[in-house]
């Protein structure tokens, strides 16, 4: 909308619209800087929640694998650090699911599905428990 009033202006020749059009300007000029400024922003917080999903990641993987060698298992959960986004394929059987839920408060969609997103320094500890605890039978 302002661009459309700039051109417009800029045909006009009367001191009013010179001084409308040099405001406009400016304006446009400070939109551009908020636009790059909250673009920024944006990049950072969205490198930051990539990150903290990964860790999440990488610490439920390890988690596991700690908890599944001590019960003498050593699965591949190599599978848990190679997806990206924020939901990762666990492997579990929708039985295993079920007991999650059941025994563990822990929910996933009976696919397997967990959102790594919804992990954080105070669940992931709990979560890998109850799922080396079902994976074990």
């Amino acid at each position: 909308r302002l661009e459309v009033e700039r051109e417009a202006l800029k045909r006009e020749t009367d001191v009013a619209s010179g001084e409308r059009l040099r405001r406009l300007v400016d304006e446009l000029a400070g939109l551009q800087m908020e636009r790059e400024k909250l673009r920024a922003q944006w990049e950072r917080e969205l490198a930051q929640m990539r990150e903290r999903i990964q860790a999440m990641r990488h610490a439920l993987h390890d988690s596991l694998v700690d908890k599944l060698a001590r019960q003498g298992q050593r699965p591949n959960l190599g599978y848990l650090l190679t997806q990206r986004g924020m939901f990762s394929y666990t492997g579990l059987s929708a039985a295993q699911v079920d007991g999650l839920r059941e025994e563990h408060a822990v929910y996933l969609i009976r696919s397997g599905r967990i959102c790594i997103a919804g992990l954080n320094t105070s669940n992931v500890e709990t979560t890998a428990t109850a799922m080396a605890a079902v994976m074990a039978g």
